[in-house]
C-alpha cells in the first residue's frame, strides 16, 4: 500500500524525530513524487490511527 511505504519512508528517514532529520521535500523525492502528493500520503497514513483513538 503506497501510505504504508509513505509513512514507512518517512520514519525511515528521521521526518518524525524531534527534531526533523528529513524534510518532506526528502521524503517525496525518496517515493518519486510531488511534495503534495507526499504530504497527502502521510495525512491519510497518520488519521486512521488518529481516528481509531478518539473513537469511543
Amino acid at each position: 500500500m503506497r501510505q504504508f511505504e509513505g509513512i514507512e519512508t518517512a520514519r525511515g528517514l528521521g521526518y518524525y524525530d524531534v527534531p526533523r532529520e528529513a524534510e518532506l521535500s526528502e521524503v517525496a523525492a525518496e517515493l518519486d513524487c510531488t511534495e503534495s502528493t507526499a504530504s497527502a500520503l502521510l495525512r491519510k497514513a497518520e488519521r486512521a490511527p488518529v481516528d481509531a483513538a478518539l473513537v469511543r
